[in-house]
């Protein structure tokens, strides 16, 4: 017999015995036995890199799609390497990069300029409404011939309306103004075997103390000049009561309108000794530039 009841299904389904049959398990079978499969392969891993691009025939993107087709490849990318050694990149490469897209290498320096000097700008002190100080810098591989640094000093005193004073250091070469007053202006140019540091700095603490402190004075001073007609109107006894009072507010108003007049003025110094900053470098990439295509 081989039916379901027949001795080999018996046996292949439990135990039989002389006293009787035992079902093996007695849960039902709804299916085979999962086992573990081998690891799918590399192909199957990768299948997004290989799915057709949707509208890929040939099309024109414009310049608003490209951007965003662009965005979208680098966010994709963070998300896949999130390390950041590993997506590190030298200037020269950043570069090669940006010579791909058409990016000029001039561009590219800039933009690194503007990185670094972020990350030097001095903090403004809250007090005097701006900063004290400004500090701008630059590195490029190789040293800086006298002609160059001849250039840069030359493009200082147009800007600045300043002869300035040179002095040197050994590997170091300093230019300043020669009026501290209005402004103390430094270029810094030192060098080493491997690389140039070119870095322009202006200090500020005495104008901006003295801008803050002038105005806090004058609105004192304007606050007891108001205590004259306050004495008519208000009598003697109470004007003594109310002094103290309006010569701290005359101050705290002096002091406040001192500090968005010298917000202001330090504002637009950085701003001018920030394009002053970019001709430099744009002189010493032109020089460098120069230099590595005639070498």
């Amino acid at each position: 017999m081989r039916g379901p009841l027949s001795r080999p299904w018996l046996r292949s389904h439990g135990v039989l015995t002389r006293s009787g049959w035992t079902l093996a398990d007695p849960r039902p079978r709804l299916g085979p036995p999962a086992t573990a499969g081998p690891a799918p392969p590399d192909d199957c891993r990768a299948r997004d890199a290989t799915l057709p691009i949707v509208g890929d025939n040939g099309r024109l993107y414009r310049e608003r799609e490209v951007k965003e087709i662009l965005k979208r490849a680098a966010e994709l990318h963070h998300a896949h390497d999130s390390s950041d050694s590993s997506k590190a990149m030298t200037r020269r490469e950043i570069e090669d990069v940006a010579r791909e897209l058409g990016i000029p290498a001039a561009l590219v320096a800039r933009a690194t300029n503007e990185l670094v000097t972020a990350e030097r700008r001095r903090p403004s002190a809250w007090w005097l409404g701006g900063k004290t100080g400004l500090t701008f810098e630059y590195q490029v591989q190789g040293r800086l011939d006298d002609a160059t640094f001849d250039r840069l000093v030359e493009a200082l005193r147009r800007a600045l309306h300043d002869a300035g004073t040179l002095t040197e250091q050994r590997s170091t070469r300093i230019w300043t103004t020669q009026r501290p007053i209005p402004r103390a202006i430094t270029l810094t140019v030192f060098e080493d075997d491997e690389e140039t540091t070119v870095r322009l700095d202006e200090r500020m603490p005495i104008d901006a103390r003295t801008t803050v402190g002038a105005s806090s004075f004058a609105g004192f001073g304007s606050s007891i000049f108001s205590a004259i007609p306050l004495k008519v109107l208000l009598g003697k006894a109470a004007v003594l009561v109310a002094l103290p009072g309006v010569m701290l507010g005359g101050a705290a108003l002096g002091w406040a309108i001192g500090r968005q007049i010298w917000r202001r003025r330090s504002a637009a110094r950085e701003d001018q000794l920030r394009t002053v900053f970019a001709d430099l470098v744009a002189i010493v990439d032109r020089a460098h530039h120069a230099l590595a295509a005639g070498g």
